[in-house]
């Protein structure tokens, strides 16, 4: 209830904004994310039903409650030449399993394991939903970077092309040097277009996933890497890392259930000559005029070996009191005989599945340490790749300086100057993906974690 009006009030806050500003502003991955999941209907809707779906299975305890019958009978007959018979009768009855060897039991749990699988299904379906837009996410905010670094860098090479066509024109600079400019920046432009339409494409894309109109406007912000995401490695914290992403994964939540209960249901299918003991009881009244009177009271328990391989055996045992005295005993007993030999392999079989499941369990915990490590391992190799492009960033764009000076007093060719104004482009498209790449993997591990934006962080007193 309390995550529903959550969601009610994130829906609310958005709408509030869109009107405003004609506009929606996403600050982060993690909110894109949630703003994807208040607009999606289906996943809204998919979880709902499966939460309550989980919930009412607690109240599906109808198999340990008593079951009551009523029943009316009236019977009148016309007979010629003989007098007509009239009789009526009224019984009330209902029967409880005593005993079954805790098969209700094991029932009630399954369905609930059941209910519970479902509703981790769905949150897994959710959380990969999740994953998705914020992968879109950063792929639009690199795209984005990746535009505005070309631009720039157009800019700049459209002011020396300016300054090199009045050398041309002046006779200050040859033709040759002047073409073989031209041909860069014709390049140059051409790769910033198709960035810019790249980020275009990409942006469709993420308001597909949001829900929006193509033609609604969103902004994409996001925080400075050093404000947003660590800056220290990870692999020291592996172990705490993996401890919380095991205890809180669905997927390891859902399997770690699903043998529990297997084996549960085992333990009872080896149960073979535990019985299953159920109490009738009824009483009926008979007469040809209501009220009815004469009563007769009936108890009967019923012992049944449903499990046993070759020949189910049932008992009964049944007492009759009429009119406060005891008219009818019945005592009954029969047996089935069947040759199943399969059954035999049925032990066997059942421990080899059981077997399967938790290697496969294993498995998928092994992968999914596996994932975790790499994106642990990823990052670190990210941050190592921030401090060495940032340095070298600022050590191009300190040689930016001196070549500008070189270039006025005619000691460096344009085009030179040019190719150094690719390479700090380079390095500053490298720079933002290795700062984007190592924020969508601190992004992805708190998703695997089930933790908030920023758990990480504080997890890790970091």
């Amino acid at each position: 209830m309390e995550k529903t009006k959550k969601i009610s009030a994130f829906v609310l806050f958005w709408g509030i904004s869109a009107l405003l500003h004609s506009q929606i502003v996403l600050r982060d991955a993690r909110e894109a994310a949630e703003y994807a999941f208040a607009n999606s209907k289906a996943h809204q809707l998919n979880l709902k039903y499966s939460k309550t779906a989980f919930d009412a299975s607690r109240f599906s305890v109808q198999e340990f409650l008593p079951v009551f019958d009523f029943s009316v009978n009236e019977d009148d007959s016309v007979a010629f030449e003989s007098s007509d018979s009239r009789s009526k009768s009224l019984s009330f009855g209902f029967s409880q399993t005593v005993f079954d060897g805790g098969k209700r039991l094991l029932l009630y749990r399954m369905n609930r394991s059941e209910k519970y699988f479902d509703l981790k299904t769905a949150e897994q379906n959710l959380e990969s939903f999740k994953s998705s837009v914020m992968n879109c996410y950063y792929t639009c905010l690199l795209k984005k970077q990746l535009s505005e670094i070309k631009g720039e860098l157009e800019k700049k090479a459209g002011l020396q092309l300016l300054i090199l066509e009045k050398e041309f024109e002046l006779g200050l600079t040859l033709e040759n040097d002047w073409l073989e400019y031209l041909i860069s920046y014709r390049k140059i432009l051409d790769q910033k277009r198709r960035a810019e339409r790249d980020f275009r494409t990409e942006l469709r894309g993420l308001k597909v996933l949001l829900s929006l109109n193509p033609e609604a406007e969103i902004v994409l912000e996001q925080a400075d890497f050093g404000e947003f995401a660590l800056r220290e490695y990870l692999e020291p914290h592996v172990k705490k890392i993996w401890a919380l992403v095991k205890e809180n994964s669905p997927a390891v939540k859902k399997n770690s259930a699903a043998l529990f209960f297997a084996d549960r249901q085992n333990s009872y299918e080896r149960r073979s000559f535990i019985p299953e003991v159920k109490f009738e009881g009824s009483v009926s009244f008979s007469g040809t005029e209501y009220p009815l009177g004469e009563p007769k009271y009936t108890a009967r328990i019923l012992m049944n070996f449903s499990n046993l391989p070759f020949c189910p055996l049932s008992f009964s045992n049944s007492l009759g009191v009429k009119n406060s005295v005891l008219n009818s005993v019945n005592n009954s007993a029969s047996a089935q005989a069947r040759l199943d030999l399969e059954s035999l392999y049925d032990s066997k079989k059942r421990e080899l599945s059981f077997q399967m499941n938790v290697q496969k369990a294993q498995d998928e915990l092994n992968s999914l340490y596996e994932e975790t490590f790499e994106k642990i391992a990823g990052f670190d190799d990210c941050l190592d790749s921030i401090l060495r492009l940032t340095e070298s960033v600022e050590l191009q764009n300190r040689r930016i300086l001196v070549s500008e000076k070189q270039v006025e007093k005619g000691e460096l060719k344009r085009i030179d100057f040019l190719e150094q104004l690719i390479e700090l482009a380079e390095q500053k498209i490298q720079l933002e993906e290795a700062k984007i790449s190592a924020m969508s993997l601190v992004s992805s591990i708190e998703l695997m974690a089930c933790l908030n934006f920023g758990g990480l962080k504080k997890c890790l007193d970091l």
